[in-house]
């Protein structure tokens, strides 16, 4: 999607946004009638909670299946999605790694590790998903459906637990919108960030959202499953975004150590121990089964595989108030660029007061623009009376961490503050409930300005499926999956060469390779001297080898013969 498309999509909603207003001033009656008896039969529906939360999830399933099979089907664009899906590859091969190819140095890649072990360097939950659609249809992104389903349907199921019903039923229709339909990346990027992409999100919004619903329940009625509950999203929190969801844990980690200092008070110091045992037994496994992880990729229980990969390619740090590392050796000019390219100057951008300001504008904006866009931004103004409810204030300020924790890292996007997908529509509805009841002049101008943005909502959903998604058709890695599937047909196998030349984007990066990478169809090697490049010819000897100038147009595969 081009840059002028988004621009478009705001104009719209801005368009949509002053509709709303205008409807609530001058005709808030209308459509009364109708909005109430939709109402009354919605909150009829939401009193049977698990039947909401199934059909939240179902939705949100058919919706991102639909999507996909109709509209565009997605193809991994960015450096992230690539290894994700080699992690995959990896389990569905149910291997934690793999052993490092002999031509290593041609197979060098973003996110990828390459030493002591060939696997991805983020942590294992998102690739065990994809994996799961993998195994089950042959395709990893049945897995981010599965995925979107159970973060949609968590969130209902979380909201449950801190909102009446009918307002829970309204955030998993909320999260459905925007987790399918409306989310993007940054400027330029597909709509369906968390759905139609391998980028992940989801499995981090359910896991927030499960740990979230059950420590609520957990508040009101002590119970050994909800405390499991509790336990099994933390860890996959700790297996998915490792940081963020330490920013939700040590909050609730606090609330939780309130509430069970309460109860002991009460008497109720066996489902005390019950609770904090189950809760202690399950953190301890999810932390060996890390630790073993670690191990098998890594080769040592400590180091993580994203603190290997920073270690042996990044210069810029994660983090705002860390060093930049030391420049390491590398084996490729395209490489160093990606080390020295926009992350690492928006790094030294952020060290003056101008630059840390700006940028932490453009960071809010990012989640904002994902996760509220403009619609749900006006039922924020009522946040001050909604902070008068307790239960409002926990949320609130579990957010806040969450927000102040993810404004340190040096770049943000929508997926690092996912955890707190549930946190988000919590607040925004709470603040929705306090707009129904403005009135002035005796004219119910919250209740119809509430009403006008979930029609409006619902009406820019039209805005991407009308534009595909907003996918470039033209884009490099249609042109890429295109040529993997060509090749696939042809009875011999494939080796593709690809040159880059000085100047080269890097986020147009071509090299990435299945988990087995010498029992692969089409294999994606980097170019590098005559001597290596022999080499690697004489090591792929039957193989059919092409090269690719990926960098002039138009895209064309030229064979390449090489003497026996």
């Amino acid at each position: 999607m081009s840059p002028q498309h988004v621009v478009s999509f705001e104009s719209l909603e801005l368009c949509l946004l002053c509709l709303a207003i205008v409807w609530a001033i001058l005709l808030p009656r209308l459509g009364a009638g109708a909005f109430a008896a939709l109402e009354k039969r919605c909150r009829v529906l939401a009193r049977n909670e698990k039947q909401a939360v199934l059909m939240v999830g179902l939705l949100a399933f058919s919706t991102s299946a639909a999507t996909s099979l109709f509209i565009h089907w997605p193809q991994p664009r960015v450096p992230d999605e690539f290894s994700y899906l080699l992690a995959a590859d990896t389990f569905a091969h149910e291997r934690l790694s793999n052993s490092p190819h002999p031509m290593w140095r041609h197979f060098e890649s973003f996110h990828i590790i390459q030493q002591p072990t060939y696997a991805s360097k983020y942590p294992p939950a998102q690739g065990l998903f994809l994996a799961i659609g993998k195994v089950l249809s042959g395709h990893p992104i049945v897995g981010v459906w599965i995925s979107a389903a159970l973060a949609c349907g968590s969130i209902c199921w979380m909201l449950q637990a801190w909102l009446s019903p009918g307002w829970a039923l309204l955030g998993g229709f909320f999260s459905i919108l925007r987790m399918c339909f409306l989310g993007f990346s940054y400027p330029g990027a597909p709509f369906g960030y968390f759905s139609q992409s391998y980028w992940g999100g989801a499995v981090a919004a359910m896991s927030g959202a499960v740990a979230l619903g059950a420590a609520r329940r957990m508040a009101k009625e002590p119970s050994l499953h909800h405390s499991l509950m509790i336990a099994c999203g933390l860890v996959i929190l700790a297996n998915n975004r490792p940081f963020e969801g330490l920013l939700l844990a040590i909050p609730l980690a606090v609330w939780i150590g309130r509430l069970i200092a309460r109860q002991w008070e009460n008497g109720a110091t066996r489902m005390v121990r019950r609770t904090t045992l189950s809760l202690a037994l399950i953190l301890s496994a999810g932390a060996g089964i890390t630790l073993y992880y670690n191990l098998r990729v890594t080769g040592h229980s400590l180091v993580f595989p994203y603190q290997l990969y920073e270690k042996t390619y990044a210069v810029s740090p994660a983090f705002l108030w860390a060093q930049p590392n030391l420049e390491p050796d590398y084996h490729h000019d395209v490489m160093r660029e990606w080390a020295h390219g926009t992350l690492y100057q928006f790094y030294f951008y952020q060290k003056s007061a101008k630059g840390i300001f700006l940028a932490t504008l453009y960071k809010l904006n990012v989640l904002r623009r994902h996760y509220l866009g403009l619609l749900l931004m006006v039922p924020l103004v009522f946040l001050p009376w909604t902070m008068k409810r307790g239960g409002m204030r926990t949320l609130a300020g579990f957010l806040l961490v969450m927000i102040v924790g993810v404004l340190s890292e040096t770049w943000v996007f929508p997926h690092y503050i996912a955890p707190g997908y549930g946190l988000i529509f919590a607040v925004v509805l709470g603040s929705m409930r306090n707009m129904r009841c403005f009135c002035y002049r005796g004219k119910r101008m919250g209740l119809a300005l509430s009403r006008s943005i979930v029609v409006f909502s619902l009406v820019l959903v039209l805005y991407p499926l009308a534009t595909r998604m907003g996918v470039n058709p033209k884009s490099w890695s249609l042109w890429r999956a295109d040529a993997i599937k060509e090749l696939t047909r042809r009875p011999d196998q494939h080796l593709i060469l690809v040159r880059y030349q000085a100047g080269h984007n890097t986020d147009l990066e071509w090299v990435y390779n299945d988990a087995d990478i010498d029992s692969s169809r089409v294999i994606w090697a980097r170019e590098m001297d005559l001597g290596s490049n022999l080499k690697l010819f004489q090591y792929f000897r039957k193989r059919r080898i092409w090269l690719l100038e990926a960098d002039k147009l138009p895209l064309v595969l030229r064979p390449i013969q090489v003497e026996q």
